[in-house]
């Protein structure tokens, strides 16, 4: 190909490309971006995962429920902790329909044996409220609940039945595990019945 023939005014630019598709350099060289547009859906390396918000780094350490994320002066992060006056705070657990734990869920032989509650009771609490039902068909049987992590049998909730065949009542909180287990001891006896209801808990 002779230059005559794609630089025929001798400027050293090809007068017409297929690569500039008719413009002449000038109109290529000042040409206007386009704007492109993308739903989040099609984008494929969106990550929400953020590691730092607003630049400050989140440390999840100690994520939990009931907690939120609070400024850390000292280490100068984002870290969960529980809300400032929350603690001890009790939460209703509403109106449970029937009894959480009955006769066949317990072994009745005298012995501390731990329960977990995991399922009912959400991580962060700290204490389960509970209402106890016994029935037995001698008088002096008691059922206890402690929690977990006590050696001795002073700080715990007792029922203990009165006479036989009536029922005895007993209402109130113990702590609990991390992990939201707490110990029970049932006389070792052929009991008519043992109803216990997680009521509520404390963050």
């Amino acid at each position: 190909m002779e230059k005559s023939t794609y630089d025929a005014d001798d400027d050293g630019t090809v007068d017409d490309s297929a690569a500039l598709e008719g413009e002449d350099l000038a109109e290529v060289q000042d040409h206007t971006p386009k704007t492109h547009t993308h739903t989040e859906a099609q984008i494929t390396d969106l990550s929400h995962d953020a590691a730092a918000i607003a630049g400050v780094e989140v440390d999840n350490t100690d994520i939990g429920a009931g907690k939120g994320l609070y400024y850390n002066g000292t280490s100068e992060k984002l870290e969960y902790e529980t809300p400032p006056g929350a603690t001890g705070q009790y939460v209703d657990r509403g109106d449970p329909s029937g009894w959480d734990k009955e006769i066949g869920d317990f072994t009745t032989n005298n012995t501390w044996i731990e329960m977990d509650f995991g399922l009912i009771v959400p991580d962060g609490a700290i204490a389960i409220q509970f209402a106890i039902q016994i029935e037995d068909d001698a008088a002096g049987n008691s059922f206890n609940i402690r929690s977990a992590d006590k050696s001795n049998a002073l700080n715990k909730i007792t029922a203990g039945t009165q006479a036989a065949g009536v029922m005895s009542y007993a209402y109130g909180a113990v702590s609990c595990s991390t992990a939201r287990k707490v110990d029970y001891r049932a006389s070792n006896t052929t009991w008519t019945g043992i109803w216990v209801v997680v009521c509520g808990w404390f963050l």
